[in-house]
């Protein structure tokens, strides 16, 4: 009864293809009293096409031969048990319109309804009553016939589907779930590089080609919000303690609603470039601060909240950078804030402003000459930046400053401004200036570079072909010129 009280919207929308609004009329109920009326809900009397064809659903509703005006027994028996007993005949407020006629389809529909409502509500009728809705029966039994038909083969219909999803049922149990979890997924990508010295400089960059990054990524579910996120680098070393085979490991949960709760080894919340995946930058390379402050992973815990306004991060790290186990006593603890202000107002693009704050001790330096592991230092990284997109359009600027930059007390900044604009779908043009200061208690040391570039996307973010070339300003030392090329595939 349920399923059938389901479909009385496709029937009710089948009946009158040429008057949409007068079949939005008789919605409702249309067969949850079919076994009231004494119809078979199992004869497959007819097809859809069958309901089309009815002489009152290919004439117009003025052809008082094939329908009921307003004056007409049928009409006014209909209007007055209806409305004597609440029947809704569509959307709430539709009622008989006294103007117009009402086609022998409505009728059946109506009818149905009618009797569905005595049937649930076990409403008493007179005996006048009775006979009138007798004789409406027997006026409308072919209609009546019709839309059982049609109720049974969507019946029948819903009945396939059914088995199509137990089927699937069956079939995604055969899937390997134990070990790995559910919903295992393996991807990966690679980055192949050209660097082409034009003009040799401090920097002491030498063509060469080669891969930038080659990984391969595992993820699953291990339970119902607690997934896992193992990837690693093939090309590399097992035995490095800064650039070791193991990459993103860890476990999450989304269980907490708008947050992510991650715990392994991650890249730690620290700025806002050095913290997203190589696959995702607009340049090969990307800026100084974010190679020299944030571009690393770490082991610790790592909490993101997301809501339409803002998203924060907070997290707590060992200190001691990717693939490597807690070598000192004090944690590095991380917090950044972005907030979204056009997010209520996507028509004017899309923006971001934020910043976050780190804090920690730098890792003992070796001293070959005293024999011992030096002494460690306060570090502390404070950064801010802004994003702003529309349509084709977009630039970034970050601005960051650490205090221990390679040393107690040295205090280093610098910032970058990234502009970029796709020409076409697929070819996007850029700019970047990247300005870098290591040790600000110094004048004239800055190193500035300067990249002027293009992206052509043959597959989205998946396939991309990547030209930069890059002046590099040295105050201190020979500057150098550069063209790179690189190549890059994920999947």
């Amino acid at each position: 009864m349920i399923l059938l009280l389901n479909l009385n919207i496709l029937v009710g929308q089948d009946l009158e293809k040429g008057d949409s609004m007068r079949s939005c009329r008789v919605l409702s109920a249309i067969v949850a009293v079919i076994l009231a009326t004494g119809l078979s809900a199992s004869a497959k009397v007819c097809t859809l096409q069958d309901i089309q064809d009815l002489p009152s659903a290919q004439k117009p509703a003025v052809d008082t031969s094939k329908s009921f005006s307003n004056d007409h027994w049928a009409y006014k028996t209909l209007e007055n048990v209806s409305k004597k007993y609440g029947l809704m005949l569509g959307k709430p407020g539709d009622k008989f319109d006294g103007q117009a006629a009402l086609t022998r389809n409505e009728a059946a529909v109506i009818l149905v309804n009618l009797n569905g409502k005595i049937e649930q509500e076990n409403l008493q009728l007179s005996d006048s009553e009775k006979a009138q809705i007798e004789i409406l029966k027997q006026e409308l039994q072919g209609e009546t016939q019709k839309l059982v038909g049609r109720v049974d083969k969507l019946e029948g219909s819903v009945n396939a589907l059914k088995g199509s999803v137990t089927s699937l049922q069956a079939s995604d149990k055969k899937n390997l779930k134990y070990g790995f979890g559910e919903d295992m997924k393996i991807g990966g990508g690679m980055l192949f590089m050209y660097n082409g010295s034009i003009q040799k400089g401090a920097d002491n960059v030498a063509p060469n080609f080669g891969f930038t990054a080659v990984d391969l990524n595992v993820s699953g579910k291990l339970y119902p919000h607690l997934k896992y996120v193992l990837g690693v680098f093939p090309n590399r070393r097992f035995d490095s303690s800064t650039n070791g085979i193991l990459g993103d490991a860890y476990v999450a949960t989304d269980i907490i609603p708008h947050h992510k709760v991650l715990v392994g080894q991650m890249r730690p919340p620290n700025l806002y470039e050095g913290s997203l995946s190589p696959y995702s930058y607009d340049v090969i390379r990307i800026a100084q601060i974010s190679r020299n402050f944030s571009a690393y992973r770490d082991t610790g815990v790592k909490a993101i909240g997301n809501w339409k306004l803002m998203d924060y991060y907070l997290g707590a790290f060992n200190g001691s950078g990717n693939n490597s186990n807690d070598s000192n006593t004090s944690m590095d603890m991380f917090g950044f804030v972005s907030f979204k202000p056009l997010a209520k107002a996507p028509k004017y693009g899309h923006m971001e402003i934020g910043g976050g704050v780190q804090q920690g001790q730098a890792n003992p330096v070796a001293n070959a000459a005293l024999g011992t592991l030096g002494t460690r230092y306060a570090r502390q990284t404070y950064g801010a930046y802004g994003k702003y997109k529309y349509k084709k359009f977009e630039t970034i600027t970050e601005y960051a400053t650490r205090n221990g930059y390679n040393a107690q007390g040295v205090k280093a900044d610098g910032f970058y401004t990234n502009v970029s604009y796709f020409v076409t779908p697929k070819t996007q043009l850029l700019a970047r200036l990247d300005r870098f200061d290591p040790n600000r208690s110094l004048n004239a040391n800055h190193i500035t570079e300067y990249t002027l570039g293009g992206n052509y996307y043959l597959s989205n973010i998946n396939l991309k072909l990547m030209c930069n070339l890059v002046y590099v300003k040295n105050d201190l030392a020979k500057d150098s010129e550069r063209i790179v090329l690189q190549g890059q595939y994920k999947f």
